[in-house]
């Protein structure tokens, strides 16, 4: 989870850019964390890092706003309540706090990036519903070949290998036989998965070979 210092946000500056990113294990439903610790005794080169967490911050909320504005009649969920709205989400969805982050960040995202709300909308769709729901959900047709390529491009890829998206929901997204995202739904998944990496400028420099196999295996796992 981001575990953001809510209270920071109302007053977005430099106390929130105290903080940075780490994984972590979580053992609940997403099987991600983006956790934070303090880093305000440390070197100035960790200046880029903690920005970083000061951006997502600040896309966490902007996201609930957008996620919210679009869902309903026209609401502003600020610094002081958006705990709550989180926790209502989660609960209606059975969804970990972890998630809700995720996906409200990918609001935020998909309007700082070029992308259609629709690009969010839809991986709100398939992310809640693997991790609140059924972690065995699958695509309805096959991918086409530029779906296969891209597939085999970014699974296995220095971006997938560090992100704190859950490996199962990306191997679940990209599968070549019953991917769940296709098209520019794909490349939303794939640039989230990158961002929220260890590499967020990374390419998808992985291959035909290693995607394979991780592809078996991920299906071997689950019976199929």
């Amino acid at each position: 989870m981001l575990q953001i210092p809510f209270a920071a946000l109302a007053d977005v500056g430099l106390r929130e850019t105290r903080y940075t990113t780490r994984v972590g294990d979580f053992g609940a439903r997403s099987g991600t964390l983006l956790a934070t610790e303090s880093k305000a005794n440390q070197p100035i080169e960790d200046k880029v890092e903690i920005s970083r967490q000061g951006r997502l911050q600040e896309q966490l909320l902007r996201g609930l706003n957008i996620r919210y504005s679009y869902a309903r009649t026209p609401v502003e969920i600020t610094a002081q309540d958006m705990e709550d709205v989180m926790a209502q989400w989660a609960s209606r969805a059975n969804l970990s706090l972890a998630d809700v982050e995720i996906m409200a960040v990918a609001y935020a995202y998909a309007q700082d990036n070029g992308y259609d709300i629709s690009n969010a909308i839809q991986f709100e769709n398939n992310f809640s519903f693997w991790a609140g729901v059924n972690r065995h959900t699958i695509g309805d047709r096959p991918a086409g070949r530029e779906d296969r390529a891209f597939a085999n491009q970014f699974i296995g890829s220095t971006a997938f290998e560090t992100s704190r998206l859950p490996k199962d929901f990306l191997l679940m997204s990209f599968d070549p036989l019953h991917p769940t995202a296709k098209g520019k739904d794909a490349r939303f998944v794939a640039d989230m998965a990158r961002y929220l990496s260890d590499a967020p400028q990374s390419s998808f420099d992985s291959d035909a070979q290693i995607a394979g196999i991780l592809f078996q295996d991920y299906r071997a796992r689950l019976g199929r």
